[in-house]
């Protein structure tokens, strides 16, 4: 919210840039609605992020646990691919 004067400068500034006659409206809305969640993946974290997808999305601020599959993930099926070798 202390943001908001600020935000309404900026529109009303590059209205001004543009030459534009038409001003920019902004409208705060409130809601009790939880935004949605983005995940962002890389090419590392993209292939384990559909393992993560069938445990469940995340919430909103939460911690996704799909950071951690691309290390577990390697250490646990190394620990079992030698078990299958050995035993």
């Amino acid at each position: 919210k202390e943001a908001l004067p600020k935000f309404r400068d900026a529109l009303l500034r590059g209205c001004k840039k543009s030459g534009s006659d038409t001003p920019s409206v902004l409208n705060v809305i409130q809601t009790k609605e939880t935004p949605p969640t983005l995940i962002k993946t890389n090419k590392l974290t993209k292939g384990f992020q559909a393992l993560n997808d069938s445990y469940g999305t995340p919430r909103y601020l939460e911690l996704n646990p799909g950071i951690f599959y691309p290390v577990t993930y390697s250490f646990l099926f190394g620990i079992m691919f030698g078990d299958v070798g050995h035993g």
